[in-house]
């Protein structure tokens, strides 16, 4: 049957990131829009390679319940296997996250009155947050990302030890914070900011892939590859805007997809700012 809106387009509670499947569901959208931007870093036939196997996801082994050891998805005939994480900005400490402690409990309010299943309740459980008009900073995205990154880093030896004949291994990397970028937030009321940035610099966006901080661990370790999933920094407003701005003269994008080929030693980076970069809702 023909989908007549949105809503007809997409399954009931789709947006529930607890649930892998729901996270490489999601990119295949994303992958399978040419309207969105999915990029190579190098460029190279590896990472060509690691596109056509992410293109042939379904292919993988579903290894991700409660009671299995990592990885979440390996592939025999691909000779690939990696883990799916989130990162955030709003954790405020290991094991308590106020926005997914919101998920939680709007969660278990429509599981209770039956609307789980309703193709509305991703729209609503979407608007859920925590209510802290300061819950999103840069100090705790950096904080999270990196020991959330380095948790599945120190789990590799389990990967090799159940599959030691597959060849490659990678972490697919749900981000879930918005575009982060040098500047200044004010709050405006309720949940409105406003931002601004240096307009002879330009707007200067932060790049996981490119950042040290958050990608050189990736490159020490026995990883071969890392896929970046951006679908919130994708479509940020605040690129809208700039770009508007700029008649689109200078059209600044954001990759909904980075796939990085993370082999060998890398010594190039690019330096930010860390004590003015912000996060945009």
């Amino acid at each position: 049957m023909e989908a007549n809106n949105f809503f007809d387009t997409v399954k009931p509670d789709m947006f529930n990131f607890d649930d892998e499947k729901n996270i490489l569901n999601l990119m295949l959208m994303y992958l399978n829009n040419y309207m969105h931007d999915v990029h190579l870093f190098k460029g190279n036939s590896f990472e060509r390679k690691i596109l056509r196997f992410i293109r042939n996801v379904n292919s993988f082994t579903e290894n991700n319940g409660h009671n299995c050891l990592p990885p979440d998805y390996y592939s025999d005939n691909f000779s690939c296997m990696f883990d799916v994480l989130r990162i955030n900005d709003a954790e405020v400490k290991k094991g308590y996250n106020p926005i997914i402690a919101q998920e939680q409990k709007t969660r278990k309010k429509f599981e209770k009155e039956e609307l789980l299943n309703s193709r509305y309740f991703q729209v609503v459980f979407e608007a859920a947050t925590s209510g802290d008009i300061n819950e999103h900073s840069f100090p705790q995205y950096k904080r999270q990302s990196k020991r959330v990154i380095q948790e599945h880093i120190d789990k590799i030896p389990l990967w090799t030890n159940a599959h030691p004949k597959i060849q490659y291994k990678g972490l697919l990397i749900l981000d879930e914070s918005g575009l982060c970028f040098e500047g200044i937030k004010a709050h405006v009321k309720d949940d409105y900011f406003s931002f601004s940035f240096n307009r002879d610099r330009g707007l200067i966006v932060h790049e996981t892939w490119n950042d040290a901080e958050f990608i050189q661990p990736i490159y020490a370790s026995k990883l071969d590859f890392v896929i970046w999933f951006n679908p919130y920094k994708n479509n940020n407003e605040i690129l809208y805007k700039y770009n508007m701005l700029n008649n689109r003269k200078y059209s600044l994008k954001y990759p909904a997809l980075m796939i990085v080929d993370t082999r060998f030693h890398r010594t190039e980076f690019k330096q930010y700012n860390y004590n003015k970069l912000i996060m945009a809702t």
